[in-house]
C-alpha cells in the first residue's frame, strides 16, 4: 500500500540532472584551463610590452614646441588680443574699447596710447602684432 501512495502536493520534485558533479569541471580540469589562463595572459603582456616595441614617453625628455601667431592691431577682437603674452581680459578690453572710441590705430607705437599698454609691455608684443594701414583695410 505503501507503494502506490500518492505524492503530496507539498513536495516538489527537483528539475535538472540528479548528479550535480556532471555540470562542474573536475579538479585536474580546473587546474589546466587556470594554468592556460595563465600563459595566454602572459603572453599577450609579453607581445604588447616588447613585439610591439612600446616604450614609455619620458616627458622631461620631450622638445619643447611653440607656436608664433601674429595679430593685426585694427582688426583683432578682444579674445585675439587675450591671448597675447602679458595681457589679460581687461587690458584686451580696454585696447577694442579705445579702438573703438578712437578709431583705427594709427601705428604699432599708438597703441602705447591705451591706458594698462605700457612701453614695456609693447616691446613685448610686437613680435605678435602687425599693423595695416586703414589704406589696405578699406581696399580689401
Amino acid at each position: 500500500m505503501n507503494a502506490n501512495r500518492p505524492k503530496s502536493a507539498g513536495k516538489k520534485t527537483p528539475r535538472g540532472p540528479s548528479n550535480w558533479d556532471a555540470l562542474f569541471l573536475k579538479r585536474a580540469d580546473q587546474i589546466a584551463f587556470s594554468t592556460l589562463w595563465v600563459a595566454v595572459t602572459l603572453g599577450c603582456v609579453w607581445y604588447f610590452v616588447t613585439a610591439r616595441g612600446i616604450n614609455p614617453i619620458d616627458i622631461d625628455q620631450a622638445q619643447r614646441q611653440t607656436t608664433s601667431f601674429l595679430v593685426e592691431i585694427n582688426s583683432a577682437s578682444k579674445h585675439e588680443f587675450d591671448c597675447l603674452p602679458g595681457i589679460g581680459p581687461k587690458t584686451a578690453a580696454a585696447i577694442t574699447a579705445w579702438r573703438t572710441d578712437n578709431g583705427p590705430f594709427e601705428s604699432l607705437d599708438s597703441l602705447a596710447e591705451v591706458p594698462g599698454v605700457s612701453d614695456t609691455l609693447l616691446e613685448k608684443l610686437r613680435p605678435f602684432l602687425y599693423f595695416e594701414s586703414t589704406d589696405e583695410v578699406t581696399q580689401r
